[in-house]
């Protein structure tokens, strides 16, 4: 893949999938913080922040650019050795700033934001083990044309396993014919993988983040000796449903990376019956492009606000359950609870 290709191409390449995906990842940590604000250029009055936001997301894009142009560029040997030392460059700085942070706003604070960096540190290394291994192919192998003919052979391959007649179901297991089906010549492009790990690396750092908040909310509420009882259940609702509204949004993302093969396989065989009727027409190329360019950060927000939604939800649902079952049982009025609730209903 040239240096000079489009965004909408190398979404839809099949060529350094996870090395584009752990590009993206190296850089959710310091998008999220733009998103949480903690990342603004200079002041600006009111109806000037919009303006300051994009010239951060350009300022953002031409600090992670080397890490895709490094990947994508044809001259492997070149792109590898800058690739390598600018991101020991990236790695020096972040442990830098972790180890050297000062811990002013106290210990867990200071905890939580190590925990929220390991992820990107974890996308640093893969991709210097990546450019490692590129460097050493190339000085080894010199491959020129190494990655567009395996692409080239694995689609061959994937049209040639669509046309096969597909096994009875009763020959599958459950599990493949409830939840996946292993196919090895079917390959997620760039796009699906770079929103997947974004999408992982997001609500991880959603939950440490809401955690980390919510946990001062309830150290407050301790002040007051009359709310011990229910900050105590709440602390332990609020656990329940980090771990149930984060269980169901990982359940989501891979459901979705499900739902994609299945789609994409049915298109492939012509089959577009699944599709919307207006999407049986002829679709405008224009949005098309738009759609695709989309996709991705659309899927990010609904990830992320899905979380936050059904956490909240599930908070709420527990808290209530708690106020008329839980404490009316630990008072010994669970009686009078259930009369009173009989009585209203």
């Amino acid at each position: 893949m040239a240096l000079g290709c489009s965004p909408l191409e190398a979404m839809g390449s099949l060529s350094n999938r996870w090395s584009y995906g752990f590009a993206f990842g190296a850089t959710s940590h310091v998008v999220l913080m733009q998103f949480f604000e903690k990342f603004i250029i200079f002041s600006a009055p009111s109806w000037a922040q919009s303006f300051v936001f994009l010239l951060g997301a350009f300022e953002l894009g031409l600090i992670f650019f080397p890490f895709f142009a490094c990947l994508s560029t044809p001259a492997r040997g070149v792109g590898a050795s800058l690739g390598i030392l600018y991101t020991l460059a990236w790695l020096y700085l972040m442990l830098t700033s972790i180890i050297s942070c000062p811990h002013t706003e106290g210990l867990a604070v200071y905890e939580v934001n190590v925990m929220v960096s390991w992820p990107t540190i974890l996308s640093f290394l893969f991709l210097l083990g990546r450019y490692v291994l590129i460097l050493v192919k190339v000085v080894h192998r010199h491959p020129q044309h190494e990655v567009p003919g395996d692409e080239i052979q694995h689609l061959v391959q994937h049209v040639k396993r669509l046309l096969q007649k597909p096994p009875p179901p009763s020959s599958d297991s459950w599990f493949k014919r409830r939840v996946y089906r292993w196919d090895p010549h079917f390959r997620f492009p760039n796009r699906l993988l770079g929103t997947t790990i974004i999408c992982l690396i997001g609500l991880y750092t959603m939950v440490m983040v809401m955690n980390m908040y919510v946990v001062k909310i309830f150290i407050f509420l301790e002040n007051f000796e009359w709310l011990n009882e229910y900050t105590s259940l709440g602390r332990k609702s609020w656990l329940i449903a980090s771990i149930t509204a984060g269980l169901t949004s990982l359940v989501y993302i891979f459901h979705v990376l499900v739902c994609y093969r299945k789609h994409m396989k049915r298109l492939w065989m012509g089959q577009r019956g699944f599709l919307p009727d207006r999407l049986h027409l002829n679709i405008n190329p224009a949005s098309s492009m738009a759609a695709i360019a989309r996709y991705s950060g659309c899927q990010i927000a609904y990830t992320l606000w899905g979380y936050t939604i059904t956490h909240l939800v599930h908070f709420m649902v527990l808290m209530i359950f708690v106020c008329l079952i839980i404490i009316p049982i630990r008072r010994g009025q669970i009686l009078e609870t259930l009369s009173t609730i009989g009585e209203a209903l």
